[in-house]
Formats: C-alpha cells, structure tokens, sequence
C-alpha cells in the first residue's frame, strides 16, 4: 500500500468571500457597454464649445437669449453685431420693449440712447407782405381768410393765412389764394424731435431674432432700425 501523501503535497482548497467573486454581468448591463464602446468620439468642435463653457445644443429653443457665437471654421470668434432699436419719440414705450427683450435674454446695453431728428411738423401758407399790410389782411378777410403778419420763405415778412398738418390742405388755400390774385406759397414747419434708442449687441442675424421676439411680447411695436454709433446717450436707467 502507498504511504499517505504528506501535507504540502495535498491539493489546497482556496475558500473565496462573496466579495472576491466577480458577478457575471447581466445581459443588459453587457448590452449597454457594448454600446457605449461602439459609439463614435465626440467631435472635437464639441469638446471645444463644451471646455470654452459653451451652452450645449439641448438648450431651451423657446427663449431668445443670444448665446456667444461658436468660433469660426478657423477658430476665430465671430464678430458681434451692434444695433440701435428704438426711433419712439416715448421713451416709457422704449422702456417697455427694452424690458421685454430682456426677458427674451437679449444683451442690451444700459444706456437710453437719444437723437435730434429735424421733422416737417406742418404747413403754412404765406403771401408776400405788401407795403400796405392793412389793406392785404383786408382784402383776405373779405374772402373769409383770417391772416396775421408772420415769418416768410426769407428774412422778409410775409402774412401767413393759415398753418395746416396735412399737406393736401395748405395745397387747397394755396390754389384758392391765387385764383383770387395772391402769390401764395406753402412753406414746411420744421421742428427738431427727440427720439429714443437702445442698443443691442449680439451674434449675426441680430435684428431678425430681436424683431421676433418683440413681436411675440409687444405686438403693437414698430420700432426702428439704425447701426450703432449714430446716436448719444442721455443717461443709465
């Protein structure tokens, strides 16, 4: 008979913890690595934006708020544009949609922008004064004109018959004045309006995007367009 084996020539028996023993993988959980492992990289444009704390692509479409433009093909940032919006002779009616295009996240700057603009504001119709006024404002009076002795088209006084807004009607007095042998003319009113502006700055496509989203928030708007710097502010609000 064979002597017994000695102890360190028996077979070992190794007794393993739950904690030693991988799981197999569940046949989701293996589908789902498989997927990942099988999807493609990130562009590198992506990975750019998102290091650069560009906003993702999953972002709220139903806001308007203009997020800085993604650099160029060769890396280059875009330019911004720079806008005047405004052209209200109001300026609680400029405030109004300055608050709601920021609301809408447009960058906008603080300032109230203002401009001067030289606007015809009437007509008035005039006749030469004569050496004898006198006679001339009589001679108008005859016919139902009330006149009055006021500025003409030069240094020279003239009497003015009437002063209407609406052009087509000084044209009518001017006619009616010559069929009774008055050298009449029609000269322009011309009044300096103030007007208010803000400024808007944003990616290209600027004023597209802002005129949507005012239209959707102040329906009744209709604002006026210029480029920046051609007008002067007058104060922060």
């Amino acid at each position: 008979p064979r002597a017994p084996a000695a102890a360190a020539d028996r077979p070992q028996l190794l007794l393993l913890s739950e904690a030693d023993v991988e799981p197999e993988p569940e046949p989701e959980a293996e589908a789902e690595a498989e997927a990942e492992e099988a999807a493609p990289p990130p562009e590198p444009a992506t990975l750019a934006r998102a290091a650069e704390g560009w906003p993702d692509a999953g972002r709220d479409e139903s806001r308007d708020a203009d997020f800085p433009p993604a650099p160029d093909a060769a890396g280059m940032p875009v330019e911004l544009e720079c806008l005047l919006l405004g052209g209200t002779q109001v300026r609680d009616e400029l405030l109004d949609w300055r608050a709601a295009l920021r609301t809408a996240g447009f960058d906008i700057a603080p300032a109230i922008a203002s401009t001067r603009v030289p606007e015809v504001s009437a007509y008035r119709v005039t006749i030469p004064a004569t050496a004898d006024v006198g006679d001339l404002l009589a001679g108008l009076a005859q016919h139902g004109i009330e006149g009055y002795l006021g500025p003409g088209p030069t240094a020279e006084p003239a009497v003015s018959a009437g002063i209407f807004r609406v052009r087509e009607n000084a044209m009518r007095l001017r006619r009616r004045l010559r069929e009774l042998g008055y050298d009449a003319r029609v000269l322009p009113v011309v009044e300096e309006r103030l007007r208010y502006w803000i400024e808007l700055h944003g990616a290209p496509g600027l004023r597209g995007r802002a005129t949507s989203a005012l239209a959707r928030r102040v329906p009744q708007a209709a604002p006026d367009w210029r480029p920046c710097a051609s007008a002067g502010g007058d104060g922060q609000d």
